[in-house]
């Protein structure tokens, strides 16, 4: 069978490895680790520049971009990447990339890219420095002269296949500039697709111990009113202060642990007064007495003047406990205090001085202080439970942990190879420590969902790594919720059911937990179950992540509440107009209520966002358990007009 070839004009990046075959002849197996990093390194500056990579083939790569300017800025961040990383190094084994980067004519036939412009940037490619890069004259016109590049002429250059001479250019970053980020509108079908299914794995794996407080926050593809860019803020605030629309008061006393100040000496110590907070605010959320904030919104307003009275009435609590911590080699210093928002009374503000070891009696002292000036009793069930897991884990280990858990933060190929290393240091130190664990398996879910790498085996590896977490905390119901996701999407639904049952057993309390097992019983056909855990969900972390109305409007769907689906679907549609998922909802409950013209409006919504959008690619990709559910969306989709 012959495919149909297509042909386009396009921006064309080809980088390859400098002396790859003399690397390989010194270390084989360290060379090739190595060259993959970087070549994943380079493929994440990629992506986040709104750029496909569209093949990865021994010591070279090729990627397409729709603006120039994104391939240049792209190719300099992955440059400055992979120097940090090679500057490490302390053998002779250091793999150097250079870059071509041309406008030229490519051909698509079998998903393989080829034509006069790949190959005239493999050309340039080759005229360049080891670590530089060099772009054609019609790259050069393409990028605006109002960002930080510097442009050295090499001349009219012969190019080995082309009958015209080529004028080229070495760029490089202007000295004392920094590389501006990346332009959200410029971003590629890819890099939206890539965005949003990561998310799932956030959500999912971020919920063991620490992380089921706190570190949704690293998969940062939506923005809140606390973290927009410069550009943003003004609108959106003067919106929402507009709306006067604040989550009431629970009934049961409510609390935001906010982000500790870090004021010891060395601003890399920001590690362990995040650490210290999330723990508290995991110790918090087990008390079911308390309505504990996520650490998503809590931890929003870091390094941000905004009153406490502000902040209580915008996450709707009627507690606010802030701090700071201070590391002199091992003393610790611990400040905090516990304020009733509405009056600004200070109900108590104790500090705490210990060595590092201590640190685990302090952060209880904390927990306890705070039940205690609340007046909330624990029950007989929580205090046991205290008493079971008050086994503390090593301190070197939990140091380590902390660490690792910053490098994970920046979702850099790099920066999580050496998260790794420290997690099994840790689990070295305390076999039985379960974050660590858990930690290894939100590394192995990264593989898959940030870099692609092997799907099965590390959702395989990530299911291992959940169970074992679980087995060394059998109080815990996060490590079930990801076991009945991971499940799910291995489409192993029995083995997904009894996980989600486990974890409804043991009453999950904190946000991304309840969110995680709601997605897992949407997929599940337990829609009603879904749209609670949900809502809770949602209460809990008021600046939560689009997700979460994704996940909520579906499941509004799946239950038959037409009408609530559109109005969560819109609701996040709204709040981030190009995630595409939303759109899909729209497009299918719209059909459900026979608005057609409105279903085919968001059917256009779909293909704006995703112009590759087809509805038997749904059909394969969600993991539903019942073939009723498929068919309900696929049936929507095709009333709204979507392509097959």
């Amino acid at each position: 069978m012959v495919t149909k070839s297509q042909h386009r004009l396009a921006v064309i990046l080809h980088a390859d490895v400098v002396g790859s075959t003399a690397l390989v002849r010194k270390d084989e197996q360290v060379a090739h680790d190595r060259i993959q990093a970087a070549f994943q390194g380079f493929s994440n500056a990629v992506r986040t520049y709104g750029g496909a990579v569209n093949e990865i083939r021994g010591d070279a790569l090729v990627a397409e971009f729709s603006r120039a300017s994104d391939a240049v800025l792209a190719a300099l961040a992955a440059q400055e990447d992979n120097a940090k990383r090679n500057a490490e190094l302390n053998d002779e084994i250091i793999p150097e990339i250079r870059v071509g980067i041309a406008l030229g004519e490519v051909v698509i036939a079998d998903a393989t890219v080829t034509g006069a412009g790949v190959v005239l940037a493999q050309r340039l490619e080759q005229l360049a420095n080891a670590g530089g890069i060099c772009i054609s004259g019609a790259i050069r016109e393409a990028v605006p002269d109002r960002l930080p590049i510097h442009y050295d002429s090499l001349g009219d250059r012969e190019v080995k296949g082309f009958d015209e001479s080529v004028r080229v250019f070495a760029v490089e970053l202007r000295p004392g500039e920094a590389l501006p980020p990346p332009a959200r509108a410029g971003e590629s079908v890819e890099t939206r697709i890539r965005r949003r299914t990561r998310q799932w794995f956030a959500a999912a794996m971020i919920t063991v111990f620490l992380i089921a407080a706190g570190l949704a926050a690293w998969f940062h593809p939506w923005k809140t009113a606390t973290q927009l860019d410069a550009a943003d803020t003004a609108g959106v605030e003067q919106k929402t202060r507009a709306q006067k629309s604040y989550p009431p008061l629970p009934t049961k006393p409510s609390i935001a642990v906010l982000a500790f100040d870090n004021l010891s000496d060395d601003p890399k110590q920001d590690y362990l007064a995040d650490g210290l907070a999330e723990d508290i605010i995991t110790d918090l959320s087990k008390i079911s007495g308390l309505f504990v904030i996520a650490r998503n919104s809590s931890f929003s307003y870091k390094g941000k003047n905004v009153p406490i009275k502000t902040i209580a009435r915008e996450l709707g609590v009627k507690y606010v406990l802030e701090g700071s911590v201070r590391r002199s080699d091992d003393a610790l210093r611990i400040n905090a205090q516990l304020i009733e928002a509405a009056t600004g009374q200070q109900l108590w503000a104790e500090r705490h001085d210990g060595g590092f070891a201590d640190i685990f009696g302090l952060q209880d002292n904390l927990t306890l202080k705070v039940i205690t000036a609340v007046e909330v009793e624990l029950t007989s069930s929580e205090r046991s439970t205290r008493q079971a897991t008050s086994r503390n884990p090593d301190a070197k280990a939990y140091d380590l942990v902390l660490r690792a858990t910053n490098l994970l933060h920046r979702l850099d190929y790099a920066d999580a190879k050496k998260a790794r290393e420290l997690l099994e240091q840790a689990i070295q130190r305390d076999p039985n420590y379960a974050r660590p664990h858990a930690l290894l398996g939100l590394y192995h879910g990264d593989l898959w969902h940030l870099w692609g790498e092997e799907r099965d085996k590390n959702l395989r590896r990530a299911l291992d790594l959940a169970e074992k977490a679980a087995r060394l905390d059998e109080l815990d119901p996060s490590p079930h919720a990801i076991a009945a996701l991971a499940h799910q999407f291995l489409r192993e639904f029995a083995k997904a059911k009894i996980e989600a049952n486990k974890a409804l057993t043991l009453q999950p309390t904190d946000a991304i937990t309840l969110a995680t097992l709601g997605r897992a019983l949407l997929w599940a056909h337990r829609p009603t179950e879904a749209v609670q855990l949900l809502e809770r969900a949602i209460r809990l972390d008021p600046f939560h992540p689009s997700t979460y109305l994704d996940w909520l409007s579906f499941s509004y769907g799946l239950g038959g509440r037409y009408d609530d689906c559109v109005r969560a679907g819109e609701r996040g549609a709204a709040l981030e107009p190009d995630f595409v998922s939303l759109h899909v909802n729209l497009a299918i409950c719209y059909a459900s209520l026979g608005r057609a013209e409105e279903a085919q409006r968001a059917g256009r919504e779909v293909l704006r966002t995703n112009p590759r959008f087809r509805v038997s690619a749904f059909a394969r990709y969600v993991p539903f358990s019942q073939q009723a559910d498929i068919d309900w969306g696929v049936a929507g989709l095709r009333n709204a007009g979507l392509p097959e």
